[in-house]
């Protein structure tokens, strides 16, 4: 817990890295994620990929709903070290914008034909991770609220990916 409070103490943003920040949190709200699950799965859907859309969906809102689960179990309260410079409804352990955000990205890069897979992995885990980060700068999360998300995502998403990344076989 000591480490918690001494990044937390330390990693208060301010001028243009409050407001990268600020974007990295807005980019991983439940909301937008919820935008970007209905169109992946729409696109999957129109492509022909029905098989492909529903398990998108499992994962990304299975994910969510885990994560829930173990908030709702863990009740761990929010940081109040610092003034928190984000909007927070719920509790604080596991980040759920750390978890969302590494599941829906990884969930995302494993659809993509397999030759671009690795860059795109590579890219998600840098916005999950860019998210994450920006829960601690704002004062929402304990670090290791932000840890456990990422943990939680992580684990989440490699248990699906197998389904994720199977080729599209679907004729529908």
């Amino acid at each position: 817990m000591e480490v918690d409070r001494s990044i937390l103490l330390h990693a208060m943003p301010k001028g243009v890295m409050l407001r990268l920040a600020l974007a990295a949190t807005w980019i991983g709200d439940t909301s937008r994620r919820l935008i970007v699950i209905a169109l992946a799965a729409a696109g999957l859907t129109a492509a022909r990929q029905p098989y492909r859309a529903l398990v998108f969906v499992i994962v990304t809102l299975g994910g969510l709903g885990a994560n829930n689960l173990v908030k709702a179990i863990a009740a761990r309260p929010r940081p109040d070290l610092l003034p928190h410079l984000d909007r927070v409804h719920s509790t604080s352990y596991p980040s759920g914008h750390a978890a969302g955000a590494m599941i829906l990205c990884l969930a995302l890069a494993w659809l993509v034909p397999p030759r671009y897979r690795g860059a795109a992995t590579v890219i998600a885990l840098c916005v999950a991770l860019a998210i994450g980060v920006s829960r601690v700068m704002l004062a929402v999360h304990w670090p290791s609220d932000v840890l456990a998300g990422w943990g939680l995502g992580l684990a989440w998403a490699l248990a699906w990916r197998p389904l994720l990344a199977a080729r599209a076989v679907d004729r529908s």
